[in-house]
């Protein structure tokens, strides 16, 4: 159970980020597939928690000639797929990213497995499951990186809230059941892979 967990920390790093850059970075150096490395701690009120760690990538596709603005794919070991565009300012210093509706329906059928397969080794059966998240949403800290690699180096993203679900009792019983979560991710980006 516990590198299972682990699509959701690639995903959320990549949430609405805000990369700061030692050095301009141009188009060149962004767009392609980079390897990464994600640790994240997930925790559930009255369920637990879990710990995972794993390897993805990540790819990024140049848009329109002369444009700084892209899309990217997530690709998470546990074969979730999550998908966005990004946009590199004219400086090239700063890079931000956002998920588009398919990249957010993928994060929370991620996060609504992950939380299925908690309750599970508690035995409970949970349906119907919906996470409501706090006034911050999902916090990304600033992705930094090095100058040598042109590329992001290691960033961090956070989340807390309400999860709302259908606790199935079984004979046709149903209760609503709520409670507090908590999630907690490092990234660490690897090398480009090169064609």
């Amino acid at each position: 159970m516990k590198r299972r967990s682990v699509c959701a920390v690639g995903v959320a790093v990549f949430l609405l980020i805000g990369v700061t850059w030692v050095s301009a970075a141009t188009m060149d150096d962004i767009a392609g597939t980079w390897g990464v490395y994600s640790k994240a701690k997930g925790k559930v009120s009255k369920l637990g928690g879990e710990n995972s760690e794993g390897f993805g990538a990540m790819r990024f596709e140049r848009g329109a000639p002369g444009s700084n603005t892209g899309s990217f794919d997530y690709f998470d070991p546990e074969g979730y797929i999550y998908t966005g565009y990004f946009t590199l300012s004219q400086n090239g210093k700063q890079l931000t990213m956002e998920l588009d509706n398919n990249g957010r329906q993928e994060f929370e059928e991620m996060m609504r497995t992950w939380l299925q397969r908690s309750a599970s080794g508690e035995g409970l059966i949970l349906e119907n499951i919906y996470f409501d998240y706090d006034e911050k949403g999902i916090l990304m800290s600033t992705l930094k990186t090095s100058e040598k690699k042109k590329g992001p180096i290691k960033g961090t993203v956070s989340a807390k809230g309400i999860v709302y679900a259908d606790l199935d009792e079984g004979n046709n019983v149903v209760i609503p059941v709520s409670g507090k979560f908590s999630f907690k991710s490092t990234t660490k980006f690897l090398l480009k892979q090169h064609p």
